[in-house]
């Protein structure tokens, strides 16, 4: 089952090494979900501080356990 995701969670206010390694570790946990065929593809909404996911798991259960 497909889901879209859309992420409009804003902007933090970081030093610029842990911004780094909070981006570094998306990044990572992206590229591990889509990997693993949890994750089809992903955008970046122009304009704004926000993406979306296309998500294909078998239930809503687990849309929200593969997102922690």
């Amino acid at each position: 089952m497909r889901f879209l995701v859309i992420d409009r969670g804003g902007t933090i206010e970081l030093p610029p090494a842990e911004g780094k390694a909070l981006f570094t570790r998306a990044r990572d946990w992206a590229k591990e979900m889509m990997d693993k065929g949890v994750i089809e593809t992903g955008y970046a909404l122009a304009g704004e501080m926000a993406s979306m996911m296309i998500y294909n798991v078998s239930s809503h259960e687990e849309l929200d356990d593969e997102q922690r």
